[in-house]
């Protein structure tokens, strides 16, 4: 008789992590209002860390850290075509709320990913990217807009651009726009390429095919036991 697909719903633990991922989201956009928006970023990366560990999410350490390697590229190659009219924090030029923010900007666009892919459950690798770019950009634009409309963060030096059509954001040159909607969908393709996702679809009584993570690392996510799909 053949095996019949089976589908799992996330456990209770991925549901209270979607929800405290959630809080911390907004916790860091209302934490803009009081407080500079550089000294909020600087303090969620490090907050980060401990996050994780107790949440049992290992692998997203990898991930912050890599998605801190291209705040840093960003930062080397844009660095002359930003300046805030806010005085944040910056060295030799190299401006830490700009870096900050695409370090956690990349996590959180992964962070959310992880867990809408438990519901959507994508079949093939295109279908993977597509989520994420999606989820990416959608993310991108919240963010960008909530930031220059509701705290008044602006670019004074790419003013003069036009931004993105009626959300009015992301005011800067041509390449910049392209590259900020370009830099969520390879940061995707690398950590996929350096961390393959788990192949979790199987049917019932055949175990789940890991792909290119361990089963220690497939656990890390579900419990003792195997439960629905994993995020990458």
């Amino acid at each position: 008789m053949n095996a019949t697909t089976k589908t799992k719903w996330p456990s209770q633990r991925q549901c209270l992590q979607l929800v405290s991922d959630s809080v911390l989201y907004a916790l860091v956009l209302v934490l803009f209002w009081p407080f500079r928006a550089d000294l909020v970023l600087i303090f969620t990366w490090f907050s980060a860390y401990p996050y994780f560990l107790l949440t049992k999410r290992r692998s997203m350490l990898k991930k912050l850290l890599l998605s801190t390697i291209f705040g840093c590229i960003w930062m080397t190659v844009a660095k002359n075509q930003i300046r805030y009219e806010q005085d944040f924090i910056a060295i030799g030029g190299f401006q830490l709320f700009v870096m900050f923010g695409w370090a956690l900007g990349l996590m959180f666009a992964h962070l959310i990913y992880s867990h809408f892919r438990e519901y959507v459950q994508p079949h093939n690798n295109f279908q993977e990217r597509l989520l994420f770019s999606v989820i990416y950009c959608a993310l991108l634009i919240l963010t960008e807009t909530i930031s220059y409309h509701v705290f008044g963060i602006h670019n004074v030096i790419a003013q003069g651009h036009v931004g993105v059509p009626f959300f009015d954001c992301l005011h800067a040159p041509r390449w910049m726009q392209f590259s900020y909607f370009l830099t969520g969908p390879v940061y995707f393709v690398c950590c996929c390429f350096l961390w393959p996702p788990c192949n979790t679809r199987h049917t019932a009584g055949v175990p789940p095919k890991l792909g290119g993570c361990s089963w220690k690392h497939a656990t890390e996510h579900g419990g003792k036991h195997y439960q629905g799909h994993l995020p990458i």
